[in-house]
């Protein structure tokens, strides 16, 4: 089901902007996985032991009744939709730890699903571009995402899906099969990447590159680069041809965009590059300053449905969060949520940091979400970029003990052999 997560995504958007359904749908199979996760975890818990993971989820579920106290069920049931997002998340990195653990499941089951992943995820894109259908993701027809519905949150998802892709490439440049196959995505990938039109996806995607291209080709030979070379001019300029006889005015139409907000940001840098978020920032901020049980709010905060409606009815809107997840969790969970939910993640942020040498690829992409986490949101609250969040965090586990025993192996190895020289000698 995670392999076809962009089906899923991309039938639910349809459904939902032409039947008025999708929503339902999308809903109902994420409550079926989460279901699945939350009978798997377990199932296959070691017993004697309690992770931080099961007191993180019985805290966040509590503080929803104390939110909802008092007040109808709505509220209630729309908290509980919106936490769950986050739990989602929590609860497919446990059942994973707990399977792999186990000997249940190895990463090679997390590698197939990107390698899937960095082909339908553009294809999905493409496709509907090619024959005409789909949505745009802002006004006037500007940028493109399919029939996916959350753009902002695919804009995350396509990033990841470009270190994998690049990064299988670079490591697959001997392969001649595997190359062809990625130099595909690689193009696919860029290709929806300027197709959505995005700050992001253009800045970020375009830091991603360079950073691959420096990483590899300053270790490489002479061969390699120049391979790398000629697969650079043959995919900028297909890209290019295409772009320019066909989509040319879809470009167009993005930068105009950008320039204009550029233009009407009257020298606010961090106005442009936040789009607003800043204001959603300083709308919450007041809320909170003027309520009236503010060292409450703080400490517990009020919940996510009522957080987005006192933003929303500060800037004119029926609901607006901030779109920065940090500052979303604190204004609805208060600091208590904050310490909960970041201190989970902060282990697998810590250990993306000592292990990038040695798991590049998953240690880079969780970082990238992390900083898109911070600056555009739409990572812990999605449960389409929330899903691959924690498949890289699945990832990055296993790569990380896998490498542990291979290193305790290799040292157990060195001691044998030490072991026979000695007695040779003797």
């Amino acid at each position: 089901m995670f392999s076809f997560t962009a089906l899923i995504d991309s039938a639910n958007g349809f459904l939902m902007n032409t039947v008025g359904v999708g929503s339902i749908v999308g809903q109902g199979l994420r409550l079926l996985i989460l279901f699945t996760m939350f009978f798997v975890m377990l199932l296959f818990h070691e017993k004697g032991t309690l992770t931080w993971s099961y007191l993180v989820i019985y805290l966040l579920v509590i503080l929803q009744f104390i939110y909802g106290f008092n007040k109808s069920l709505s509220p209630l049931i729309s908290d509980l939709m919106e936490v769950s997002k986050v739990i989602f998340i929590i609860l497919i990195i446990q059942a994973f730890i707990n399977l792999f653990n186990q000997k249940k499941i190895t990463i090679d089951t997390i590698e197939k699903i990107f390698k899937i992943s960095v082909l339908l995820f553009p294809l999905l894109i493409i496709i509907p571009k090619v024959f005409g259908v789909g949505y745009s993701m802002y006004a006037n027809n500007t940028g493109f995402s399919g029939f996916f519905s959350a753009a902002n949150d695919l804009n995350v998802v396509l990033l990841v899906m470009l270190v994998f892709s690049l990064d299988a490439f670079f490591n697959n440049l001997e392969t001649r099969k595997k190359r062809k196959y990625y130099i595909v995505t690689t193009f696919m990938l860029i290709f929806s990447l300027i197709l959505m039109g995005s700050k992001s996806s253009m800045g970020i995607g375009s830091i991603i590159i360079f950073i691959y291209l420096f990483k590899f080709l300053i270790k490489s030979d002479f061969g390699t680069k120049l391979k790398v070379l000629l697969s650079l001019i043959v995919v900028g300029s297909v890209s290019y041809t295409i772009i320019n006889n066909f989509y040319y005015n879809d470009v167009q139409l993005a930068l105009d965009r950008h320039t204009y907000f550029l233009n009407t940001a009257d020298g606010d840098l961090a106005s442009f590059l936040l789009t607003n978020r800043n204001s959603f920032f300083d709308a919450s901020v007041q809320n909170l300053k003027s309520s009236d049980s503010i060292l409450g709010e703080t400490l517990i905060g009020k919940g996510k449905t009522q957080h987005m409606k006192d933003t929303g009815g500060s800037l004119n809107f029926e609901s607006k969060d901030i779109e920065m997840d940090l500052f979303d969790v604190f204004f609805s969970y208060g600091l208590l949520g904050v310490f909960l939910i970041y201190s989970y993640f902060s282990g697998f942020i810590i250990l993306a940091f000592k292990s990038i040498n040695g798991n590049f690829k998953y240690s880079f992409s969780l970082l990238v979400m992390a900083a898109y986490s911070f600056f555009g949101g739409h990572v812990l609250f999605s449960a389409l970029s929330g899903t691959f969040l924690a498949l890289l965090c699945c990832g990055l586990y296993a790569s990380f003990v896998a490498c542990k025993e291979e290193s305790l192996l290799n040292r157990k190895e060195v001691g044998t052999n030490k072991n026979v020289h000695i007695g040779n000698v003797m």
